[in-house]
């Protein structure tokens, strides 16, 4: 396989170090994402902070959004895997067709039919009631999210949070490979294309 890691020049030396082409991408700074996750500020559960954050962090996606339309353009590749963090490359390869695939480092965030609600992994299971009130007020939140920002996401060409089948837009339709294991999941449904690889981590060269 011919691979290329698409990622800010901070992480370029690390990637060329691991033996893999890294490809910069230019639409931002050296510092613009790291800037926003690592604010001088302290944000916690803050709403107007944490509001601001997401502002920032949109703020910056159409112009990531239109240099991967021009490089995927001129050099089509086969296959996209689009980390959960960057939802931008999924859509990207939805508007040229481009089949892509989901990686997530915390599959507590992937919505659910069943089971112990997303983002309420501290729930004990047994609940049916409580566990869909939880399910409805995510899903309202995110809806009322994605209203509020309706500008900033229709220049990404939305439309959010869903897809017409009520799947999540930003999580690949044909493959998310969660880095977990199911034996330390409470029992829940996942999606039809959900798939837990088991944990990734990085063996360090005792030389």
């Amino acid at each position: 396989y011919d691979v290329s890691v698409i990622t800010g020049e901070r992480k370029l030396a690390a990637v060329r170090g691991a033996g893999l082409r890294a490809v910069g991408l230019r639409s931002i700074g050296a510092d613009s994402l790291e800037k926003i996750a690592n604010s001088s500020t302290r944000v916690g559960s803050n709403p107007a902070l944490l509001l601001a954050q997401f502002r920032e962090n949109l703020a910056l996606l159409p112009a990531i959004r239109d240099e991967l339309l021009a490089m995927w353009r001129a050099e089509r590749p086969d296959l996209v895997v689009a980390d959960s963090v960057a939802p931008v490359g999924g859509l990207v390869c939805d508007a040229l067709e481009i089949p892509w695939i989901t990686t997530v480092a915390s599959p507590c965030a992937v919505e659910n039919r069943s089971g112990v609600p997303a983002y309420c992994g501290g729930w004990t299971p047994g609940w049916p009631a409580r566990d869909a009130v939880g399910r409805f007020c995510i899903r309202s939140f995110k809806r009322a999210v994605a209203w509020y920002f309706r500008r900033e996401f229709g220049l990404l060409g939305g439309p959010f949070p869903y897809r017409e089948d009520g799947t999540e837009r930003i999580y690949s339709a044909r493959a998310i490979l969660g880095f977990g294991i199911s034996e330390l999941e409470f029992p829940r449904d996942w999606p039809a294309s959900f798939e837990m690889i088991g944990p990734v981590y990085v063996q360090e060269d005792p030389m």
